[in-house]
């Protein structure tokens, strides 16, 4: 089933190596939150905070990263010409 975390205060919280496709993360603070090599795949990150987050090999197939704060956090060039319809808006 589909995952939702809207409005979860998850400081410096571990989803390495997790799938988490179409997972609903709106209005959450994730700020420190490790996403190594997470399946993010059709994710929603709306109103998002994930200042530091890492994100070191994640897959963004479809993400959304609307609103969000990212900032200090490690998305690399390849990951996002990897993405499908990646849509990101960073405040």
């Amino acid at each position: 089933g589909k995952i939702s975390l809207v409005g979860a205060y998850l400081v410096n919280a571990s989803f390495a190596k997790s799938k988490l496709p179409n997972a609903n993360f709106t209005l959450s603070y994730l700020s420190g939150a490790v996403f190594m090599a997470a399946d993010l795949s059709g994710a929603v990150f709306h109103l998002t905070s994930l200042r530091n987050a890492d994100f070191t090999f994640a897959v963004f197939t479809d993400a959304e990263f609307t609103f969000s704060d990212l900032r200090g956090s490690n998305i690399a060039d390849y990951q996002l010409r990897q993405a499908n319809a990646l849509t990101m808006t960073v405040l």
